[in-house]
């Protein structure tokens, strides 16, 4: 749906309208592989019903990726995917943040059903202006969060090579828990908010500055006014 603002806010920034019309908020497996080894170890959080596991499980047949999403109905059509691709997909019902313990998750819907992909830890702000086909009526469930960091030790993970990071506004308090983890990874595909869609979340600069900080830049940006995904490699 587009607005007044979103025109206003291609005007000022056209190569970014070009690429978004073009391409939208996506940046393709075969852009991010030419930061990554060939047989990645894969962390996917925010992996929703596996839509994008399964590109990643078929573009790197020899990858393994570790999917998390802690929404109940979207992590049953998750693990439909993972049978699909038995001892290479290992979903996990758990959410990332900075700290472990027990949230209240916030559900999104569609007029559709299956809507989940919204929900957040986060209570929902502009994203109900800016998103209207998106609903929120009150339904939350409790949910389970790790931090990446003990997750790996306890797992016996030793090296991940990509994060995807999908977490509507839980982004940078996911890499924050992952410290330790980032030593050794090659890349992060990172969805950022130009506008704060949830109550909370930090703007795409204060992620930028963070992952500078920890030796990562951005070499892909997808993204337009509301915000969208980048890129970040290894320096």
């Amino acid at each position: 749906m587009t607005t007044l603002h979103d025109l206003a806010y291609a005007a000022r920034h056209p190569w970014q309208a070009v690429r978004y019309l073009r391409h939208r908020d996506l940046i393709s497996c075969e852009e991010c592989a030419r930061h990554l080894p060939p047989m990645p170890v894969i962390i996917e959080a925010g992996a929703f019903d596996g839509g994008n596991t399964r590109e990643f499980l078929e573009h790197w047949p020899s990858g393994t990726v570790y999917a998390f999403e802690p929404v109940p109905t979207a992590f049953r059509r998750l693990q439909t995917v993972a049978e699909d691709f038995p001892g290479r997909v290992f979903p996990q019902p758990l959410a990332i943040g900075r700290k472990a313990g027990m949230a209240v998750m916030h559900v999104s819907q569609t007029a559709a059903g299956g809507g989940e992909q919204s929900s957040s830890l986060l209570p929902p702000a502009a994203t109900l202006e800016e998103f209207p086909f998106v609903e929120f009526t009150g339904v939350t469930t409790e949910v389970e969060v790790v931090t990446l960091d003990a997750w790996a030790q306890e797992r016996g993970v030793e090296r991940v090579d990509f994060l995807w990071l999908d977490l509507q506004g839980l982004e940078l308090d996911a890499l924050r828990g992952a410290e330790g983890l980032l030593r050794d990874c090659s890349a992060i595909h990172c969805e950022v908010q130009n506008l704060a869609l949830y109550e909370g979340a930090p703007l795409y600069p204060e992620v930028h500055a963070w992952l500078a900080d920890h030796e990562f830049r951005p070499v892909r940006e997808a993204i337009f006014r509301r915000g969208g995904n980048v890129l970040f490699a290894r320096r």
